[in-house]
C-alpha cells in the first residue's frame, strides 16, 4: 500500500510538474531544405474564412531565429471553428540567399 502511494504522489507530481499551459491553438515550422537548417524572418499569415467565403487575417508573425511562430491562433480570444488558412512569404526569404 505504501508503494501504491509513492507511486501515484510520483504520478501526481510529474503531471503538475510538467504540464504545458496551453494558450495557443496553433503553432509554424519552417525548414530550409536547401540547407537543413530553421528559415528565420519569414512572415507568416493566418487568415479565417467567413461565412460569405471572404477571408479575414487573424494574425501575422514572423518566423523566430528557429523558424518558429508558436502564437498564430490564441485560444480564449475567439471562436476558433471554422476553416483556416496559412500564408507563408517566402520570396523575400529566398530572395536574400542568392
Amino acid at each position: 500500500m505504501k508503494n501504491i502511494i509513492y507511486i501515484l504522489s510520483f504520478f501526481l507530481f510529474t503531471s503538475i510538474s510538467f504540464a504545458q499551459t496551453k494558450s495557443y491553438q496553433l503553432s509554424s515550422h519552417i525548414l530550409d531544405i536547401s540547407t537543413g537548417t530553421a528559415a528565420p524572418d519569414v512572415s507568416i499569415t493566418l487568415h479565417k474564412m467567413n461565412k460569405d467565403k471572404s477571408w479575414t487575417i487573424v494574425s501575422t508573425h514572423k518566423t523566430d531565429k528557429n523558424g518558429r511562430v508558436t502564437d498564430l491562433l490564441p485560444y480564449a480570444k475567439m471562436e476558433n471553428d471554422g476553416i483556416y488558412k496559412l500564408t507563408f512569404e517566402t520570396y523575400p526569404y529566398l530572395k536574400l540567399k542568392k
